[in-house]
């Protein structure tokens, strides 16, 4: 056994307990991608957890298995026919240019290890396996004053860092929003203010779009064959 591991039997065999914790593994859903893996971005295809959300609500340990192999075939192949049936593209030198002021523009002041520690409190406390829409509107007014006023401001010391926090703080608030549209109790989403399923009105997709700097939400129905 290593060192950590002896240290774990000890602390075990001295209270004798085990402590136990929720612990975040996967975002039940991803990209929306067609049959052959393809994204709604022309030349992006997308496979594995990053991809659909083909299990619903919940799924098995090991069933990324089946996405990463039978989305990764088709990805695969559905790329080098695109690659084969198209001809080289002139890169933009503008849109290149706009990219590059946007990183070197990070210079501020703000932690981006501070902002991604803030982000993971929120969620923990008012995104966690049980919601309410109240904690769910609150938290999204909070990742609201934080993208305005704290993401401009990020320290470029480490520019993969800013750039992470941000991220991260735009994928809470997509989760934060999806939860906030779900009226109902489905698998591992948990609202205690609409603590059952309803097929009725909630057998469906929520469906997340990128709309002019803000976040679209909409449904998709569920097709089954």
């Amino acid at each position: 056994p290593t060192e950590m591991e002896m240290a774990l039997a000890r602390d075990f065999a001295d209270k004798g307990m085990v402590e136990i914790i929720l612990d975040f593994q996967r975002i039940l859903g991803g990209v929306r991608i067609s049959p052959r893996a393809e994204t709604a971005l022309p030349g992006l295809f997308a496979a594995g957890e990053s991809a659909g959300g083909l299990h619903g609500g919940d799924r098995m340990q090991g069933n990324a298995f089946l996405e990463t192999q039978v989305f990764g075939a088709n990805a695969g192949r559905s790329a080098a026919a695109l690659v084969r049936s198209s001809s080289r593209a002139e890169v933009d030198p503008d849109q290149v240019a706009t990219e590059v002021a946007r990183v070197e523009g990070i210079g501020g002041k703000e932690s981006p290890a501070a902002l991604g520690e803030t982000v993971q409190q929120i969620m923990w406390e008012q995104v966690g396996v049980v919601r309410n829409g109240g904690a769910l509107r609150d938290a999204l007014a909070k990742f609201d004053k934080l993208r305005k006023e704290t993401v401009p401001h990020l320290s470029g010391d480490d520019v993969f860092s800013a750039l992470e926090a941000a991220n991260l703080l735009r994928t809470a608030e997509m989760v934060a929003r999806a939860a906030l549209t779900r009226e109902e109790t489905r698998a591992s989403h948990i609202r205690s203010d609409y603590p059952a399923t309803d097929d009725a009105n909630w057998l469906k997709h929520i469906y997340l779009s990128h709309r002019g700097g803000a976040i679209a939400v909409s449904t998709l129905p569920i097709v089954t064959r």
